[in-house]
């Protein structure tokens, strides 16, 4: 009867140590939060060094975030060269003058998102840049948002235009089983084609991307190539690509302003619900 006590108090004893030993890796799917939001998110400049080139970032909170302990989808949003900056209070704003960052600034993304019933809110994170990152930058800031942040990294999803969708591109050919999607816009990844996007096609991760064809400071071609890259290996699932006819001059490049509108959609849903469709 002891040698019974004792073996059972052993297991006991492993279980226990198992079990304080598991790992959190922000991957529970059930953890998300289960109210649905209706507010706007809050909206805030933090001034923080994290990298040479990144001394700050706006976050927009889900506005029940502190009510609870539940972790999020995380978006982070890549802005491009013209919004570059040292992260001070003067000029941070600029990562707000375009795309998503002017739509939380305008209250105008939606707190809430229903994709196959189930209701998603955004921790949605934008990092300004003071000169052109290099893949280290963009890794900090994504290890900085897991330590920071209660998000749900199955539900992680990178997002840019011009310089910053190329950022987004990269940061997927460098480590493809991160994100659970993402999605260029004016820009894409485009040198050592097809081998540097193999572990994209390998590891299953969605990419969709936008281009105008007539956009003359990153040609349509760059998207283009990416894609077919990409699609080169066959996939399981295919890489997409939306171009855009375009003869407007001042809106060549611009091909975010439509793509990043909640009101877009292609084939009933726009990027957010595509994107949530998907996950790690």
């Amino acid at each position: 009867m002891m040698k019974i006590h004792y073996l059972l108090a052993t297991w006991l004893s492993l279980s226990l140590f198992v079990a304080s030993c598991k790992k959190d890796d922000g991957n529970d799917a059930d953890d998300l939060p289960t109210d649905v939001e209706t507010q706007p998110a809050v909206l805030t400049p933090v001034t923080q060094n994290i990298s040479s080139t990144i001394g700050g970032y706006y976050e927009a909170l889900p506005a029940s975030y502190n009510e609870n302990q539940h972790k999020y989808p995380v978006l982070i949003f890549l802005p491009g060269a013209g919004q570059f900056g040292n992260g001070s209070k003067d000029e941070l704003p600029r990562v707000l003058n375009e795309g998503i960052g002017l739509l939380l600034k305008q209250q105008r993304l939606p707190p809430d998102f229903t994709v196959n019933g189930q209701h998603f809110s955004f921790v949605v994170l934008i990092p300004q840049f003071k000169s052109g990152p290099v893949i280290s930058d963009l890794r900090a800031f994504v290890d900085y948002a897991y330590s920071k942040y209660r998000v749900n990294r199955s539900y992680f999803y990178l997002t840019g235009f011009s310089l910053g969708g190329r950022q987004a591109a990269e940061f997927a050919a460098n480590y493809p089983t991160e994100p659970a999607a993402i999605v260029t816009m004016a820009g894409a990844f485009n040198y050592n084609l097809p081998a540097a996007v193999k572990g994209i096609a390998d590891k299953n991760l969605p990419v969709w991307s936008f281009h105008n064809e007539q956009d003359q400071m990153i040609l349509s071609q760059e998207t283009k190539a990416f894609i077919n890259a990409i699609n080169s290996y066959k996939p399981a699932i295919p890489a997409k690509q939306t171009i855009f006819p375009t003869s407007d001059a001042v809106m060549q490049h611009d091909c975010w302003t439509k793509v990043s509108d909640p009101a877009y959609k292609e084939g009933g849903v726009n990027i957010y619900e595509w994107m949530l469709s998907h996950k790690r």
